[in-house]
This record gives structure tokens, C-alpha cells and sequence, in this order.
């Protein structure tokens, strides 16, 4: 499994290994993993939970530093005040579909096992 770096900016602020995905809508997503500059903007993720997270320019890259294009945005919910420092995930939407093969090979394989 491949581990995606989280930004917010040009600031690190975890990691993700985007373990699940919904290959035909493009999206991957998985536990997010915090590292200490995420305090910053922990306030601002809690508050914006159910909006738009768009003012935080949250990108995704791989290990590689290569970008992970996101046309449908990244988001981050964080339900850690109410369940714990492991109640955050991360999603990120509308990765093309080429790109999403190649990257999350098992997610496409778990969607096509589902009707085999």
C-alpha cells in the first residue's frame, strides 16, 4: 500500500494511506494520520466538517512528491474530540480515472470483485 502525503498549503500536516476507494466515482480515502503542524489548522478542519474545505488548499502527493489531482477537492473530517485521535479521515475526490488505476490497483480489483 503506498502512503500520500497531506498538505495544507505547502505545509506538511500527515499522511494517509488512502486504504479504501470508490474507483467509478474516483475517490480514495483512508485514516488521516496527523503530525504536530496539523495543530495549527485542527480548529479550522473541526469547524468546517460539514462545508467546504477549500480555504485550507489541501493537496495530496505521493512518497514521490508527485501530485495527486483532485478535482473534486480533498477533505478532511476530524471527529477526534468526540472518538478519539483516530477518528480523522481524509477523502480525496475525483482522481481521473487512469491515474486512479494506477495508483489504488486494489481498490479497482475489491470493486470488480463485487460482481464476480
Amino acid at each position: 500500500m503506498r502512503r500520500f502525503k497531506i498538505l495544507s498549503g505547502q505545509t506538511l500536516i500527515g499522511w494517509s494511506d488512502l486504504e479504501a476507494g470508490d474507483p467509478p466515482m474516483g475517490v480514495a480515502f483512508g485514516q488521516f494520520i496527523p503530525i504536530t503542524s496539523y495543530d495549527k489548522i485542527q480548529a479550522s478542519i473541526i469547524a468546517s466538517n460539514e462545508l467546504d474545505q477549500y480555504h485550507l488548499s489541501l493537496s495530496a502527493k505521493t512518497a514521490e512528491n508527485l501530485n495527486l489531482e483532485a478535482t473534486g477537492g480533498i477533505h478532511i473530517t476530524d471527529l477526534s474530540t468526540e472518538f478519539g485521535g483516530e477518528a480523522i479521515e481524509v477523502s480525496v475526490l475525483g482522481i481521473e480515472s487512469s491515474v486512479y488505476e494506477k495508483l489504488f490497483p486494489e481498490h479497482v480489483l475489491a470493486y470488480k470483485n463485487q460482481f464476480s
